[in-house]
């Protein structure tokens, strides 16, 4: 029963974590973080202005085919959309290196403070199994937690300034074409969300069977423990004790996997129906007459 209730008090609301693990970003690299969340925000910005200028470029063609205007204006677009196509490649490129970077020292920063955390414990409780889970799961939880920081972070740096763009670029167009957005973001959202939850769930089952996996798997290729293993003739016993735990901890994930896998299936369902009814929108407005084909083509493309 007390462990029961020490286990409860362990775990840890995704919100909880977010929020424990930003001072450690403005500890470690907040000059780092900050320009990544800068080039996010300009990126998303870009790609959003893309569309207004790809609709642009392709009306400019339009009214140049008809005679409308004059062939130099269609060039001048189409170095405007240039320019604005390589800029946002560019900001993607800057971005994904900055990323890599801060993902390096946090994870080196992360892993001193697990170190100094573990150098105060109390060498007996390194004989407890839940001790030794803790810190299992501590090391694998800081590639996972700084994925989860950067998830996040993308939310509200990139993906909130891209929607937001484009929610009033396509309420101009068409109200309706605002709201579908909604149909096709959210049930991306809600998987992300679930499927963090479902693994948060499964480490906990997995911890143990990793620690002991990985410790079989010393024993049979290791130096400290390979010419033991032979001289007493427990290969085989450690190989099945490996392959036991390999294979338990692999069905554990596939049914994690199997579960978030079907309800990634079931949105990416919903959001193709969203996809579709944003492409009925587009088709019935063009046909009569609300938007120009230069932006059915720019939010189609």
């Amino acid at each position: 029963m007390n462990e029961a209730k020490g286990k409860k008090k362990r775990e840890l609301s995704l919100g909880r974590i977010i929020l424990r693990l930003y001072p450690f970003v403005f500890t470690a690299c907040p000059g780092l973080f900050l320009l990544d969340s800068l080039l996010g925000i300009f990126h998303g910005v870009a790609f959003g202005v893309n569309t207004l200028v790809t609709q642009v470029f392709f009306d400019t063609l339009t009214r140049a085919v008809a005679g409308e205007t004059k062939v130099s204006a269609v060039l001048g677009m189409a170095a405007v959309l240039g320019t604005v196509t390589l800029g946002a490649q560019v900001l993607n490129g800057v971005g994904n290196f900055t990323y890599k970077v801060f993902q390096k020292k946090m994870t080196g920063y992360l892993q001193m403070l697990i170190n100094q955390k573990a150098v105060k414990i109390d060498p007996v409780l390194f004989e407890s199994p839940v001790v030794l889970d803790d810190i299992n799961k501590a090391n694998w939880g800081v590639h996972s937690s700084l994925g989860l920081l950067f998830t996040v972070t993308a939310i509200f740096t990139f993906y909130l300034p891209y929607f937001s763009f484009m929610g009033w670029y396509l309420f101009t167009l068409k109200p309706l074409l605002a709201l579908a957005l909604v149909f096709v973001f959210l049930p991306v959202a809600a998987t992300q969300l679930v499927r963090s939850t479902v693994f948060a769930r499964h480490e906990d089952e997995a911890a143990p069977i990793r620690r002991e996996y990985e410790y079989y798997e010393r024993c049979l290729g290791d130096r400290e423990y390979f010419k033991e293993t032979r001289l007493l003739g427990a290969f085989t016993f450690f190989r099945d004790l490996y392959r036991s735990a390999l294979a338990l901890l692999t069905k554990k994930t596939w049914k994690a996997e199997l579960k978030t896998g079907l309800l990634e299936l079931g949105m990416k369902m919903l959001t193709l129906a969203g996809y579709f009814g944003v492409l009925y929108l587009l088709f019935t407005s063009l046909l009569a007459g609300e938007i120009t084909i230069g932006a059915f083509a720019a939010v189609f493309a």
